[in-house]
């Protein structure tokens, strides 16, 4: 990779990524549509001018770019001629692949996949659950170092994920026990969790 691992690690973190990756180009994950640019080309091509605009943005405007960064140069037949183009020949204009968002800087280019899958969705749900019992700890008036019991309960999805995630989520808000589906003591709230409706219930122990 290009950089350290920690670093890595630490841009992971504070995007809130899965993973971060380095690779090679963007083209992956961007387009290229070009166009022509009239005060090079204009004068050189004169009545030609369609023909050579309709050749540049209804080409493989990517292979184009691909093209200059690789050689400096792509060509064309344009009315019989093999035609050569450069940087300064095009006007070009980026593309994003669906479902990526994409920004360069610099010669570096960022593409963040906003793809959500199934377990990121889950996992996402898990990480709501947590941060609304610590905010609700908070309004308890706990300490961050005491201890709770804890009780969820929920319609059908909400509890078949809490189910799986049990010993994740009381590890994380401190809780020594946690029921779940059963009517709970202490501060109780209604909650509603990316759609599902819950019920948390929590006191200290």
């Amino acid at each position: 990779s290009a950089l350290p691992e920690d670093f890595i690690a630490l841009i992971a973190d504070e995007l809130n990524a899965k993973a971060v990756e380095f690779v090679q180009s963007a083209a992956g994950f961007v387009s290229y549509k070009v166009k022509p640019q009239l005060k090079t080309l204009g004068r050189r091509f004169g009545k030609n001018m369609p023909l050579v605009n309709n050749l540049l943005q209804n080409g493989d405007g990517t292979a184009f770019v691909q093209a200059i960064q690789a050689q400096g140069f792509f060509t064309l037949m344009v009315d019989g001629v093999e035609e050569i183009f450069r940087q300064e020949d095009i006007l070009t204009e980026v593309t994003q692949r669906q479902d990526f968002f994409t920004a360069s800087e610099a010669g570096v280019s960022v593409a963040l996949d906003a793809r959500l899958t199934p377990e990121l969705l889950e996992e996402g749900f898990v990480r709501e659950v947590v941060s609304r019992v610590q905010q609700q700890r908070r309004e308890a008036g706990l300490e961050v170092t005491d201890h709770i019991a804890l009780w969820l309960s929920g319609g059908p999805a909400a509890m078949d994920i809490v189910t799986r995630h049990r010993e994740e989520i009381a590890a994380d808000v401190l809780a020594d026990s946690l029921m779940l589906g059963e009517t709970g003591e202490g501060l109780v709230k209604e909650q509603n969790i990316n759609g599902e409706d819950m019920v948390f219930a929590l006191k200290k122990v």
